[in-house]
């Protein structure tokens, strides 16, 4: 008897759930992240350029 009501037991399946959608979506922005690493690269070294262009202007 003690078997069976293991197995009707779904107390814990919602927080599996979540954490199995958590780890398919980490691998997910992993695997596009380094597909795109390239254009990422690039996108942020602009971005920093810009910064450092804006930094060094004087105000007016």
């Amino acid at each position: 008897m003690r078997q069976k009501s293991l197995w009707r037991d779904v107390s814990g399946q919602a927080l599996s759930e979540y954490g199995l959608l958590i780890a398919v979506l980490v691998v997910g922005v992993f695997a596009l992240a380094m597909l795109f690493r390239d254009k990422l690269g690039a996108a942020f070294r602009a971005a920093a350029s810009d910064i450092d262009t804006a930094v060094q202007t004087p105000l007016r």
